[in-house]
């Protein structure tokens, strides 16, 4: 072979319809890169939102969980306070409830001595 018929072969290799069509599979598969690439991106921000998201959730749990704690201890202390309120009025109430007794033993005696 001489050296133009070398140089026809390397052309017609080029011109040929397989060496065209695998030159158009590389930008097929570039542009399929591309579009992955821009996928994983935005999955990247999905990600991240959800995970921001997530963690905000946490921290509102959190702070919602630790208020209701707060309010929880704060009931209990109230709670407390009235238990000994309502305690002393149950004795104010017996003391209350002696007494008018004894008064009204008091007046049926008096009524009996005057007549």
């Amino acid at each position: 072979m001489d050296l133009s018929m070398k140089t026809q072969l390397k052309f017609r290799d080029h011109a040929s319809p397989a060496a065209s069509s695998s030159s158009s599979n590389d930008g097929d598969s570039e542009a399929s890169s591309l579009k992955r690439t821009k996928r994983n991106g935005s999955d990247d921000e999905q990600r991240e939102k959800n995970n921001s998201s997530s963690r905000k959730s946490r921290e509102k749990k959190a702070r919602v969980e630790k208020e209701n704690e707060k309010r929880c201890w704060e009931l209990e202390k109230e709670h407390e306070s009235l238990s000994r309120e309502s305690e002393e009025l149950r004795q104010t109430i017996e003391q209350l409830q002696e007494y008018h007794s004894t008064l009204l033993k008091e007046v049926r005696q008096r009524l009996w001595s005057v007549f």
